[in-house]
């Protein structure tokens, strides 16, 4: 990825793709090992290009069940779990070229579940977007590929 990254694009319709996309960096997050240090060293390497990059936590439902609480109800489970994957992040953001955004998905597997979570995944690309032309072609062609 790092040298897709670093070439840049190689003519003027993919150097316009890529502006309107991002790249999505994906995380399993684990209690006991949550960034190697390959991860670590992309986001403090300058990237070519200017696409974003979302780091999306998959699995978030397992993590909840890593951080489990028998004394505490379901969501205060999920409040845990989200005030621990922030703990375990922060370095990540604090990184010289962090992620624009963070999105957590969790039970993929379930038909009607991903819904909801694809429409924020798309919401946190198109607000990592630098300019609002391309955020707006970006929502324009993302509502055009749902309705087909």
């Amino acid at each position: 990825m790092i040298n897709f990254m670093q070439s840049g694009p190689q003519s003027s319709l993919l150097s316009l793709l890529i502006l309107i996309n991002c790249h999505r960096f994906c995380f399993t997050p684990d209690v006991l090992r949550f960034l190697f240090d390959l991860e670590m060293d992309f986001f403090n390497q300058e990237r070519a290009g200017k696409a974003p990059v979302i780091a999306v936590f998959t699995k978030f439902d397992d993590f909840i069940t890593q951080v489990f609480d028998i004394d505490l109800d379901n969501d205060e489970n999920r409040t845990a779990a989200e005030q621990k994957l922030a703990e375990l992040q922060a370095p990540l953001f604090k990184c010289k070229f962090p992620p624009r955004a963070g999105v957590y998905l969790e039970d993929m597997h379930n038909d009607g579940a991903h819904q909801e979570q694809v429409k924020q995944l798309i919401e946190k690309t198109a607000g990592s977007l630098n300019n609002l032309a391309l955020e707006l072609l970006f929502v324009s062609i993302q509502q055009n590929n749902l309705e087909l």
